[in-house]
């Protein structure tokens, strides 16, 4: 019977039969397809396909074919509808903050005064009536002064703030977004909508951050939350203003400090939960706070993931799920960059990161010089890169589709580079094997010396940082090194010996450990012994030295092992680069030329 229903009861409703199904007529009447809001999580809603008869909304008991539906005890002869919105078909969750989905099926829900769509009928109206970024005055109790590209930082957080927007302060290094931030806070503050705010940033910059919120911020009382002493109690943390807690700390501690209220939440060096699988970015996403922002120059490294991964902590939802965020944006053409769903995706974001270079707002700042300086390998040390190179790949070709593959590229890879640099990072008893970079480097070093300059040399290896050591005996030069094993208190110390010394000095430093929060600025030159294959985060160790305070002109060496894997290592540099401006452009108009059209950006995709 369901079946002729299916097929023939229209035409037989038109010729005049009436037809019933279990005791129930067929209705003439036509209903349409509808959905409407059943239930809402913290972060999402999700909807029930229904059918809709005048104002009454009825649930679906059973299909009958595309035209017939049996639904509130009766059966319905559908009304004609398009195709619908893919929304549907992809999930029957969705977040809150997925402003574009929920855009894209407005127009089928029930409900658009169902609390779960409040925030975004109330934002939607909001961002249509925007006119512009407003000026805010500088807090009381904020107690340095503001240069004027840091006035238009705090303008336009403090306008994310007031939409309930998350974003990225994005600005070069040393541009002073610690201030910025610190800066907002008092703003919060003073108008009553702020009691407690969350730092969480690399243990390098913890005490930074506490030394500046006494400086510039003083009427907060911040607390520095590491160390084996550190309190067990939420009670002391809800006696302060500001928490500040490095990322591992913070994973250890998410128990606790999940359970303290937090009005705010700051990452500083977002790109630290630049993975979208890490525990510690998961464990970030689940704390509680209306207003979240993040500190990084780097928002984008080494893939466009990267940015999902950490807008979606800021506004869970707004960039859709991470499978519908890769399958729209990570495509590539032959260049490795989908410059098309890249510009699709800058739109979007582009009233919620804020990047300001160096050269476009600090013209007072030094030049900045960049050389790469090429070392011919000797016979010796060619001849054993070489063979370790014919060696792994043989053994890559061996196992190419086994479950290992990866594991012995990352391992040729790895060796590769240290062999480039120092063979006996590969082999201890090829110590004897001349080491071409190094060579330049202590000439490139004596030279430096007998300036009277200064300089920082980093290294990946902190062996490499051993050799330069032994190496640096025969040049009568102070010298200075900080890795990972140089404890906190002596960071500080050999930073302002470093900073304070009257002669030539050198500053050894493995780039993992120095890499970013210190300042360095009385270096004159920086030496890159071994390429990484991030660029930023090169970019970020010569940002040591060149940053406000310094008045001469920087010289960043890279040295590069000509014919080994450090020259593919720069090609890949460079696509990076380019997709990393492709996606975060720097833009000092953004204050001036925002508008509600640019807004409602964010309600696309």
């Amino acid at each position: 019977i369901r079946d002729i229903l299916a097929l023939r009861a229209k035409a037989l409703i038109d010729l005049g039969f009436e037809i019933r199904v279990n005791g129930t007529t067929v209705t003439r009447r036509k209903a349409t397809r509808g959905y409407r809001v059943v239930a809402s999580g913290e972060d999402w809603f999700s909807v029930e396909p229904g059918l809709i008869d005048g104002e009454n909304f009825f649930g679906i008991d059973e299909m009958i074919g595309d035209r017939f539906a049996i639904a509130g005890g009766r059966v319905f002869l559908l009304d004609e509808r398009g195709e619908l919105p893919r929304a549907f078909k992809r999930s029957d969750r969705i977040g809150m903050r997925d402003l574009s989905t929920i855009d894209e099926i407005a127009g089928f829900l029930g409900d658009l005064t169902h609390p779960a769509l409040r925030e975004y009928t109330d934002l939607k109206r909001r961002l249509s009536e925007f006119d512009s970024i407003e000026k805010i005055d500088v807090p009381t109790a904020f107690t340095g002064t503001l240069r004027p590209y840091q006035q238009d930082g705090l303008n336009w957080l403090w306008f994310l703030h007031r939409y309930g927007l998350g974003g990225i302060l994005a600005d070069d290094m040393g541009l002073g977004k610690t201030i910025q931030a610190l800066a907002l806070l008092l703003a919060a503050r003073e108008r009553g909508e702020m009691a407690r705010a969350l730092v969480v940033c690399p243990v390098s910059t913890l005490h930074n951050w506490h030394a500046e919120c006494k400086r510039f911020a003083p009427s907060l009382v911040p607390i520095v939350h590491g160390g084996p002493d550190r309190t067990k109690l939420d009670a002391v943390l809800r006696a302060v203003d500001v928490v500040l807690v490095s990322y591992d700390t913070f994973l250890r501690d998410f128990e606790l400090l999940r359970d303290v209220a937090f009005e705010y939440l700051i990452l500083d060096e977002a790109q630290v939960i630049k993975n979208p699988n890490a525990k510690r970015r998961r464990a970030i996403a689940a704390i509680d706070a209306p207003h979240r922002f993040a500190l990084t120059g780097t928002p984008v490294e080494n893939g466009a993931v990267e940015l999902w991964s950490i807008m979606d902590v800021l506004m869970p939802g707004l960039l859709g799920s991470q499978r519908e965020f890769s399958r729209r944006y990570c495509g590539a053409d032959s260049d490795g960059i989908d410059r098309e769903a890249l510009e699709r995706l800058r739109r979007i974001i582009r009233p919620l990161i804020l990047r300001r270079t160096k050269a476009l707002v600090a013209p007072e700042l030094p030049r900045r010089v960049e050389q790469v300086i090429y070392a011919d390998l000797g016979s010796k040390q060619a001849g054993f890169y070489e063979a370790l190179r014919k060696k792994f790949e043989d053994e890559i070709v061996e196992c190419i589709g086994a479950a290992e593959s990866s594991m012995v590229i990352l391992e040729a890879m790895l060796r590769l580079r240290q062999a480039a640099i120092l063979p006996a990072l590969v082999d201890r008893r090829q110590h004897a094997i001349p080491a071409a970079k190094l060579d330049v480097m202590v000439d490139l070093l004596a030279e430096i010396a007998s300036e009277g300059n200064k300089a920082l040399v980093f290294s990946q290896f902190t062996a490499v940082l051993d050799e330069v050591e032994k190496r640096l005996d025969s040049v009568e030069v102070a010298r200075y090194r900080l890795d990972g094993s140089t404890p906190q208190k002596l960071r500080a110390e050999r930073i302002a010996a470093f900073q304070g010394h009257s002669g030539s000095a050198f500053f050894l430093i493995s780039l993992k450990a120095g890499g970013v929060g210190i300042n360095l600025t009385a270096a004159d030159y920086v030496l890159l012994l071994d390429p990484w294959w991030n660029p930023a985060v090169e970019a970020q160790a010569i940002d040591r030295s060149h940053r406000i305070g310094r008045t001469a002109t920087v010289f960043a060496y890279r040295l590069v092992a000509r014919g080994t894997i450090e020259e593919k290592i720069l090609r890949l540099q460079e696509r990076k680069r380019e997709l990393a401006d492709a996606l975060i452009q720097a833009d000092q108009g953004l204050l001036r030329s925002l508008s509600s059209d640019d807004l409602l950006e964010l309600f696309r995709r």
